[in-house]
C-alpha cells in the first residue's frame, strides 16, 4: 500500500493509546498523528491535523464518543470514524451508524482486523456486522416509527430542555432517584418530580431507559 493513513486515537486511557499507536505504527502505511483525551480536544484536533481515520473511544470524560462523531462529522466530513469501544451494545452500533460512523469494533479485535478494518475505511467501506447493516437499511424505511419510539435529540443535541431539565436529565441518566437528584441540585423533591414530567413530555420518552438512551446520545452523561 503506497498511500500513509493519517489516524488519530481519541481515548481517555493511555495505556489503550500506547497500545494502539504501537500497534499501528508497526504497519509502515500507517501514521499516528495525533492523540485526544476527550471530546473537546478531539474535536479541535481533528480541525487542525485532518486525519484520514479517527479511532474514537465511546466512554470520554466530557461529551461521549458518539456526540464527538457527529460533531466531527459536522466539521469534517472528509475524515472518516471508527468506533472502537468495550460496549458490545447493538444500540450503540446503530446510533453510531446513524450518526455517519464507518465502523465499530470492540476492544477485543486483533490487531490484524483491526488494521484491515482501517484500511477498509479509509477506502470508503463500512465495517459493521451484517445483520447491523441490513437492520440499518430497514429502519431507514421505517424512520418515522423509530422517531416516534425513541426520538434521537436535536441538533445541538438537547434543544428543547431548558438548563436545569439538562441537569436533571443528566442525573437521571446516571441512575440517581428523584429524592438523590433534589439533594444534589438543592431542590423540593416535587419540582424535580414536575421537571421529571416536563422532560418526558417534551421528549416523548416517558422510560427511565429511554431517557438514559437520549442523555447518552446528547453527550450529557458519559458511558460508564
Amino acid at each position: 500500500m503506497n498511500e500513509t493513513i493519517r489516524v488519530m486515537l481519541v481515548d481517555d486511557h493511555p495505556i489503550v493509546r500506547d497500545g494502539l499507536r504501537t500497534m499501528l505504527i508497526a504497519q509502515e502505511w500507517m501514521d499516528v498523528v495525533g492523540e485526544a483525551t476527550d471530546g473537546a480536544s478531539a474535536l479541535q484536533m481533528a480541525a487542525e491535523l485532518r486525519p484520514d481515520v479517527v479511532l474514537m473511544d465511546i466512554g470520554l470524560p466530557d461529551m461521549n464518543g458518539l456526540e464527538t462523531t457527529r460533531q466531527m462529522l459536522g466539521q469534517r466530513s472528509a475524515t472518516r470514524v471508527l468506533i472502537l469501544t468495550v460496549y458490545e451494545n447493538q444500540e450503540y452500533v446503530l446510533r453510531a451508524a446513524r450518526l455517519g460512523a464507518s465502523g465499530y469494533l470492540v476492544k477485543n479485535v486483533s490487531s490484524h482486523d483491526l488494521s484491515e478494518a482501517i484500511r477498509r475505511i479509509h477506502g470508503g467501506e463500512l465495517v459493521f456486522p451484517p445483520n447491523v447493516l441490513a437492520l440499518i437499511e430497514t429502519q431507514t424505511h421505517d424512520q418515522t416509527h423509530d422517531q416516534t419510539h425513541d426520538p434521537a435529540p436535536s441538533e445541538d443535541g438537547t434543544r428543547e430542555l431548558s438548563r436545569r431539565q439538562r441537569e436533571v436529565l443528566s442525573l437521571i441518566a446516571e441512575g440517581l432517584s428523584s429524592v438523590e437528584i433534589a439533594d444534589r441540585l438543592s431542590l423540593s423533591q416535587r419540582t424535580v418530580e414536575t421537571h421529571r414530567r416536563h422532560i418526558g413530555h417534551r421528549l416523548q420518552i416517558h422510560t427511565v431507559a429511554g431517557l438514559t438512551k437520549y442523555a447518552i446520545a446528547a453527550g450529557l452523561t458519559r458511558l460508564d
